[in-house]
């Protein structure tokens, strides 16, 4: 009898060391930038068996102007990960409370949503969002880590972020 396997098997090969690669995909902060939705999917977090977060991944697209007004980098994808939900019996801080969806809010009112009101979060919700435009600006923030004793420190490495989402007029 033949041994079966679940998958092809490709000859692929060995990627090699890769200590010498660099993140050039980040770029310098920008401010009032013209995005389109390309995508929207949903993140959860959970530990132990009980959901912590929920997060909408917005992967969007720097519009025809770029960041410049002469198309520097149009086209361009970045996200914006935006908190919708948090397990209220354990981020129990006035920060959570008050300030951890403030992002997620500005963004709705930007697509012209009531925040009083917010959608349902669903495949309709996802659909609707595609195409979409709003204005943002870019910012260059450094990625941290927890060390050894607990405290958030910089890794050495960035990321892109968008903040200040506002509507297109």
């Amino acid at each position: 009898m033949e041994d079966e396997v679940p998958f092809e098997v490709i000859d692929f090969p060995e990627t090699g060391n890769l200590s010498g690669q660099t993140g050039g995909d980040v770029i310098e902060p920008a401010r009032s930038i013209r995005f389109r939705i390309e995508n929207v999917e949903p993140r959860t977090f959970k530990k132990e068996g009980f959901l912590m977060t929920a997060k909408l991944n917005v992967r969007c697209a720097v519009g025809p102007l770029g960041v410049d007004g002469n198309g520097k980098y149009a086209g361009k994808n970045l996200f914006a990960e935006l908190l919708t939900w948090f397990n209220e019996a354990v981020y129990t801080s006035e920060w959570w409370r008050k300030q951890s969806r403030f992002p997620y809010s500005r963004f709705l009112k930007a697509l012209g949503f009531d925040i009083s009101n917010p959608p349902k979060i669903n495949d309709d919700f996802f659909n609707l969002l595609k195409g979409k435009e709003f204005i943002a600006d870019i910012r260059k923030n450094e990625m941290t880590k927890k060390n050894e004793s607990g405290e958030y420190v910089g890794t050495g490495d960035y990321k892109n972020e968008l903040s200040n989402f506002k509507p297109v007029l």
